[in-house]
């Protein structure tokens, strides 16, 4: 296996255009600006996009070494302090000696030429210091190749041909001394690659020129990308069928009537007062905010995961109090009555106490058990067995059991009241739903028809807890 083989293997999956160019390269042929023209035009025809078998037909030959030869420096413009327009020339045979007195531009020259040419060293050009207002530094370096006459100006790309031309000087001679380097053997074979990335560079430089040409023709409708319409025609390729272009020029339902109200709207603010205008957008905004800051509030009082928040605090309200419950059966079974710790003596301990505090001894805590006290219910003196009975009665209305399910039952029902009151038809809304539907009934229609679907779902919501209904659905209330 050589490299010669390994490249013709590789060239075999290339496209027909490129195996083209390669056995046209392994030829000796060369291709001009029109050669380059052609290909594009090929290329863009999509004929030769497949690989073909073009590549057997390469037959690497070897690179012929052809003179390249320095004849001029001229047109120098700005470079140093050198005379603008002068022009240096070289023999064509044996050696050019260049000389002159210090500061003659002899290494202004020279400077030139390396910068220019293949070097292991090279330095700035630099404009004349000693001018105001210096020109860029520019010259043209005329040389040869096998005799054929060619030219290349300053600050472009170097070609292959220049870079076959060695400078040294001093600076060189330091970098090979001081700097490491490799000496390595390319074979000539690969000369064959460098011919087709160059192709490729030049029919790249065309394909770009002619899409900027393309460009600048374009017609210009004045859309924004950031519309439908814009961004449709933005999209447009080549390979955009007349089926797409008559589905985005398909008008949907109730277009033409949209139309009709902007262009009315239009008329309308064209003809009205610009300040008085913006009075009325101003207040406008302002009453759309406070309907969305309300409608905001309402969809999060109402919403799944506040539901199941108070649903959480209702099931701890009841087994709280069951709890106490259990505490108040397993403690007073042996008493002369049932029912005691349940909600109706609850709410007559607590009446008991009231009026014990606030009527029959307002100076005693509660229970009053000292001597010639009497029971605050039925006013009858107190023995030991009752005094002690009071003493267990107050002992588990504060035991954390109880007090606890007085909290939960606090709190389940002060977030039923939080839903009672919440309301759905203030001044402040009726007003904003009047302002958005004279400027937008279908969105003022929207928002009222949601008011009365939130105040639904409260309703629903309150009857899921405090019995035994469902929980409602939530849709579109998250």
């Amino acid at each position: 296996m050589t490299i010669e083989t390994d490249i013709i293997a590789w060239a075999l999956e290339r496209p027909d255009w490129q195996q083209q160019v390669l056995v046209a390269i392994a030829s000796g042929e060369r291709y001009d600006d029109a050669c380059v023209e052609q290909l594009v035009d090929e290329i863009l025809a999509g004929a030769n996009d497949a690989p073909s078998h073009e590549a057997k037909n390469i037959s690497v030959k070897s690179a012929v070494a052809e003179q390249v030869q320095l004849t001029a420096v001229a047109d120098v413009c700005g470079v140093n302090a050198l005379v603008d327009g002068q022009r240096l020339d070289f023999g064509t045979t044996g050696l050019t000696v260049i000389y002159g007195d210090n500061g003659s531009g002899k290494s202004g020259y020279a400077r030139l030429v390396k910068a220019m040419v293949g070097a292991r060293h090279h330095s700035q050009i630099l404009p004349n210091v000693f001018e105001e207002a210096p020109e860029e530094p520019s010259a043209v370096l005329h040389y040869s190749v096998a005799g054929a006459a060619k030219e290349m100006k300053s600050g472009t790309p170097l070609t292959q041909d220049l870079l076959k031309m060695s400078f040294y000087d001093e600076h060189c001679g330091d970098e090979y001394l001081t700097r490491q380097s490799t000496i390595s053997y390319r074979p000539s074979a690969l000369t064959l690659l460098d011919g087709l990335i160059e192709i490729c560079d030049r029919v790249r430089a065309v394909l770009t020129a002619r899409v900027k040409a393309n460009e600048a023709t374009t017609l210009d409708l004045g859309l924004s990308p950031t519309t439908t319409a814009g961004a449709f025609v933005a999209a447009l390729t080549s390979t955009t069928t007349e089926a797409q272009i008559d589905s985005a020029a398909d008008l949907a339902s109730g277009t033409n009537e949209r139309l009709a109200h902007v262009l009315q709207e239009e008329a309308r603010l064209t003809a009205s007062n610009p300040q008085r205008e913006k009075t009325r957008l101003g207040a406008l905004a302002m009453h759309v905010d406070e309907l969305a800051d309300d409608l905001g509030d309402l969809l999060a009082a109402l919403g799944a995961e506040r539901t199941d928040e108070r649903q959480a605090m209702r099931v701890s309200a009841i087994t709280t109090r069951r709890a106490a419950a259990l505490a108040a059966t397993n403690s007073f079974d042996d008493e002369p009555l049932t029912g005691v710790g349940s909600e109706t003596w609850r709410t007559l301990w607590n009446a008991a106490r009231t009026y014990s505090i606030t009527e029959a001894y307002h100076s005693h805590e509660f229970p009053v058990v000292e001597r010639d006290a009497v029971c605050v219910l039925c006013q009858q003196p107190l023995n030991d067995s009752a005094k002690d009975r009071l003493h267990r009665f107050e002992q588990f209305m504060i035991d954390t059991t109880a007090r606890d399910a007085l909290s939960a039952e606090q709190a389940f029902e002060a977030t039923l009241d939080e839903l009672r009151i919440l309301t759905f038809a203030t001044p402040g809304l009726s007003t904003a739903l009047a302002n958005l539907k004279v400027h937008d009934a279908k969105l003022g229609g929207a928002a009222e028809s949601l008011l009365t679907k939130l105040e639904e779902q409260r309703d629903a919501i309150l009857r899921h807890l405090t019995s035994e209904e469902a929980a409602p659905p939530n849709p579109g209330l998250s």
